[in-house]
């Protein structure tokens, strides 16, 4: 699904070029202004996402703007909705960033953008909200201190996970 089109305007997330999906999972590359997302269209997930942190641009002030997202430029079958994530009697997740928030805080689009779905992973809210928000924050802080840094970050999937989406009606 994936184009080298879908890249341009990303190459310098990965100057070391974008990594080999050796799993052949069924991906849709997406660049966007403050990140680079590789999302896994069968579980509805970023497979993973690429930022390039440079420390002049993480000490914006702009107002966190939490409007969760449907993203549109992905085919309506891979769509990852905020209504996924509605509490069941079987489970509750957070919707947790993979290119966070924060690391968008002098660029309102790119804030914006940081809440499309394709950026979006279930996690724990003890994880989310805990050690998840804490390493977010350590990373910022060492992107200050060096300058510049490159992440990468991805969700961990379990062999048969639970899959959002599967619990509404299309």
């Amino acid at each position: 699904i994936s184009s080298f089109a879908d890249t341009i305007g990303c190459e310098h997330k990965v100057p070391f070029g974008f990594p080999t999906n050796i799993n052949n999972v069924e991906v849709t590359d997406l660049c966007r202004i403050g990140y680079f997302v590789s999302y896994d269209n069968m579980n509805k997930i970023p497979f993973y996402v690429a930022e390039y942190l440079i420390a002049d641009n993480l000490n914006g002030a702009e107002k966190r703007i939490s409007t969760f997202k449907v993203d549109q430029s992905l085919p309506l079958r891979y769509w990852s909705s905020p209504l996924d994530y509605k509490p069941t009697s079987s489970y509750i997740f957070d919707k947790g960033h993979m290119a966070p928030a924060g690391d968008m805080s002098t660029e309102s689009v790119a804030m914006l953008q940081s809440f499309y779905m394709s950026n979006i992973v279930p996690q724990y809210p003890k994880n989310n909200r805990g050690i998840w928000k804490s390493l977010e924050i350590k990373v910022r802080k060492i992107a200050i201190s060096k300058g510049e840094l490159f992440v990468f970050t991805g969700p961990f999937v379990e062999k048969n996970p639970l899959q959002i989406g599967t619990n509404r009606s299309e």
